[in-house]
């Protein structure tokens, strides 16, 4: 077998390893967060989902949520009003343009996001306890280059 071939059959089996891997991790990660949300702080995930994206952009419009998150701007608006009447979102409404309405965390919601992580990564740090360190270290470095390559892609920012 020839270098070439050699190369694309670990490039293959790479991405069978990653469809193998990564949906259930992310599966798994999704069900940790949405039931934290649900069953100690009575939110859906949906609406945990608009929370934490609100914080991580903030001053988020209803439209550019409905946009980014591919929901109807209805179903982002019913959420919103349930998220700002829990005290978890404040509205603003830009100087400029009284018709545009910003949304941002309240105190209270980005206490509630950063305790729902703080508790999923206690259970993700779980799993890896029983790692060995080259163990560790493998994974940290594959993750890296997962990241690099998402990166050099533009796939995130």
């Amino acid at each position: 077998m020839d270098d070439n071939q050699s190369h694309q059959d670990l490039v293959r089996k790479t991405t069978e390893s990653i469809w193998k891997t990564i949906p259930p991790i992310w599966h798994f990660m999704r069900s940790i967060i949405h039931n934290i949300a649900r069953e100690e702080f009575g939110i859906t995930p949906a609406q945990f989902q608009i929370l934490r994206r609100i914080k991580q952009e903030n001053k988020r419009t209803v439209s550019e949520l409905s946009d980014s998150m591919m929901i109807s701007r209805p179903g982002v608006s019913r959420a919103v009003d349930e998220l700002v009447i829990a005290g978890l979102i404040e509205r603003s409404v830009d100087p400029s343009d009284r018709r545009i309405v910003y949304l941002s965390p309240s105190m209270e919601g980005e206490e509630l996001i950063d305790k729902v992580h703080e508790k999923n990564y206690q259970v993700m740090q779980a799993l890896f306890m029983d790692l060995h360190q080259d163990e560790l270290e493998k994974l940290l470095a594959a993750l890296h280059v997962m990241d690099n390559i998402l990166l050099s892609t533009n796939i995130i920012k």
